[in-house]
């Protein structure tokens, strides 16, 4: 059942994962707003969800792997702790967690976020991102 996503689908989940985003960082430069930023964890989530689909949503945040874990823990921590409006902590926490959960993907998601984004030509032009972007059209080359 591995079939490729419609444009629908992609379309949705982009505009809801993209907002979550924004939601999260608008909550940051407006003072650790938390319910900036709960409504774009919310956000990120469902619209992770719509991307994934459920089981490929459950299957990232539910890896074997060592840092996967740590990653989830410290992700849903970080989500509790924006909702229970401790946003400075809560904050960090859930971006350490994003970090480990998303750091072997980040190729991908560069070259995804480049592709979809307007101007995304221009970020391709910076040495890094052209790397990675580079390296997430032949795989991971990040141990994970």
């Amino acid at each position: 059942m591995d079939q490729e996503p419609s444009t629908d689908r992609l379309i949705i989940g982009n505009g809801l994962a993209y907002s979550g985003a924004a939601f999260i960082v608008f909550g940051f430069l407006a003072f650790l707003n938390s319910g900036y930023m709960a409504i774009g964890n919310i956000l990120l989530i469902i619209g992770l969800i719509v991307l994934l689909g459920p089981l490929g949503f459950i299957q990232l945040f539910s890896s074997r792997d060592i840092r996967s874990i740590g990653g989830t823990v410290a992700y849903v921590v970080g989500v509790l702790l924006i909702l229970f409006k401790l946003g400075f902590i809560g904050i960090f926490i859930e971006l350490v967690g994003l970090w480990l959960l998303f750091w072997p993907r980040v190729p991908q998601i560069i070259l995804h976020t480049t592709s979809t984004l307007p101007g995304g030509r221009i970020l391709r032009s910076v040495p890094w991102i052209a790397r990675q972007a580079e390296a997430g059209v032949q795989g991971p080359i990040l141990s994970s």
